[in-house]
Formats: structure tokens, C-alpha cells, sequence
């Protein structure tokens, strides 16, 4: 399917977008704030009762393997979900909750949370070796869940002509951000960066989109894209089947100081753990 926009125009229906509701603009600012404490956490996300809902959804979800029910949401960051994990689930939820997708229907949004899941996971544990300041929990995990935002952008403006992307995509096996790249001539973390600035999220991410738009690895790339990278193409390999691929990531996973002997144990954990990866992202896609 030919698709005769303008890139350009493609991005200027990103950048007008609708700014966020003061809802989730405080939902986000507070996510960023690294010295808010719980009960202020608490507090700004039961603004949304949607995103209370569905935390609460996940803190009862068998991927934690709760025995008995939880009906607060103070209780369940306390005992189940941790606070950086919260911050991190809570933005994503935010920010999903903002784009109607359902006028793609080839677009399958559970698959989408579920391998965004599997990558903010994989790209956690690869950073807990890092000596590096700037690779946190809340920002690798939120970084990684935040890498594919374009494509709910594209779908957003572009509901028909996505739709019918995805359809040739699955018939062919082509890969979503090529097929972009060739009819709109931009990629989805193109379009993600545009989003990211117009809604003003904390630098660090748009600038990350930025880096993951060129095809190549540039030299002065920081760590965090680095690490977001080697998750992608990891969590690539695992939804393929292809888990003895990740030999071909030694070097980089050495960059973090992993061999590949002791991460194929985390890829293992990943594996067997798609049943309830699923159920999260069941949950976050409401």
C-alpha cells in the first residue's frame, strides 16, 4: 500500500497533538520526582481511578503470586509491586490510556505490552551489573516501555493506513518500523521523539528515541541506548523461538558486565515467565 503523506506533515500531527490532561501531567511529574515520597505517590495516581484499577489488577495478578487479595493501593506498592516498579507501570498505563487504538484492529496491543514488558524486564537486568549512575530501575525500565510510543502515535493520526501496515506486516513478516520507514519515510521512534517533546517528558527519553532512530550505532551513543538496543534485539530473539542467538551479544552483554553464560540464565527466566507477562500486559491494555 502506497501512502502519499508527507513525513513532515506526518510529524506536525505529532507535534499538535493535545497537550496531556493536568491529570497525567502530575501522574508523570510525580513518576520524575525522585524524592516524592509514597503517600504523595499515592495520592496523585488515585486521581485516576483507571490507573488505580489496573495497578491494583497487577498487584493481584499471578506473576506475583499473591495468596491472599489486595484492595489498596498503598498496601500493594508496599508489599507487592515496590515503588520504582509503580512509577514506572504507572506512566506507561497514563500514557497508553491517552491513545484509542482501537480503530486498528490488526494491531495487537496485548503482544505489544507483552514484548515492551519483556524488554523493560531484560533491560533491568542487564543494567543491575552497571557502574553507570544514569541506568536506575526507574529509568531503564521506563525507558525501555517508552521505546515503541510511535507506533500508538501513528495509529493515533493514522488509524486506516496503520491498519492496513500491520495486515502486510504479518502476511509478509516484515517488521513494523521498515515498513514505516519506506511508505512515511519515518521510523516510529522518530515519531516517538516528536511525541515525547511535545508532551514534555523528562529529556532523557525523547533524547533516547533520538539516538534509536539512526539505523547505526553512533559512537558517542550513551550507555542506556546501548542497553536499550541489546533488549530489543534479546527480547526479539525470544519471541522468535531463537534464544540460541544470544551468543551473538557476548561483547555487548560484557559491556554490562554479564558473560553469556550467566545471562542465559535470565533469558531462560524470561521464557518461562510469558504466561504471566501476558497477564501484566493484559492488564495494562485494560
Amino acid at each position: 500500500m502506497a501512502t502519499n503523506l508527507d513525513p513532515q506533515l506526518l510529524i506536525t500531527r505529532i507535534k499538535n497533538l493535545p497537550p496531556l490532561p493536568e491529570g497525567s501531567m502530575r501522574i508523570i511529574n510525580a513518576v520524575n520526582d525522585a524524592d516524592i515520597s509514597i503517600d504523595e505517590l499515592v495520592a496523585v495516581i488515585s486521581l485516576s481511578p483507571t490507573l488505580v484499577a489496573r495497578l491494583l489488577g497487577l498487584a493481584n495478578s499471578s506473576y506475583f503470586g499473591r495468596t491472599t487479595p489486595i484492595t489498596e493501593l498503598r498496601v500493594a506498592i508496599i508489599q507487592v509491586l515496590g515503588f520504582n516498579l509503580v512509577k514506572s507501570l504507572a506512566l506507561s498505563i497514563a500514557l497508553n490510556v491517552e491513545f484509542d487504538v482501537s480503530r486498528c484492529p490488526d494491531f495487537d496491543s496485548e503482544r505489544f505490552w507483552r514484548f515492551g514488558l519483556t524488554r523493560a524486564l531484560l533491560a533491568q537486568k542487564l543494567a543491575s551489573k552497571s557502574q553507570d549512575e544514569e541506568l536506575t530501575a526507574t529509568v531503564v525500565y521506563t525507558g525501555a516501555l517508552l521505546m515503541d510510543i510511535g507506533i500508538q502515535a501513528a495509529i493515533y493520526v493514522l488509524p486506516e493506513q496503520m491498519n492496513a501496515f500491520f495486515a502486510e506486516c504479518k502476511l509478509n513478516g516484515v517488521c513494523i518500523n521498515r515498513k514505516m520507514l519506506a511508505e512515511l519515510s519515518v521510523n516510529f521512534y522518530q515519531l516517538g521523539y516528536q511525541l515525547l517533546m511535545r508532551w514534555q517528558l523528562p529529556e532523557i527519553y525523547a533524547l533516547t528515541l533520538k539516538h534509536l532512530s539512526c539505523p547505526t550505532v553512533q559512537q558517542d551513543e550513551p550507555q542506556l541506548v546501548a542497553l536499550l538496543r541489546s533488549s530489543q534485539h534479546i527480547a526479539q530473539d525470544i519471541f522468535a523461538g531463537e534464544t540460541d542467538c544470544v551468543n551473538q551479544y557476548r561483547k555487548e552483554l560484557e559491556l554490562f558486565g554479564w558473560t553469556g553464560d550467566s545471562f542465559d540464565a535470565i533469558v531462560q527466566e524470561m521464557e518461562e515467565r510469558q504466561d504471566e507477562i501476558q497477564e501484566l500486559a493484559a492488564i495494562i491494555n485494560g
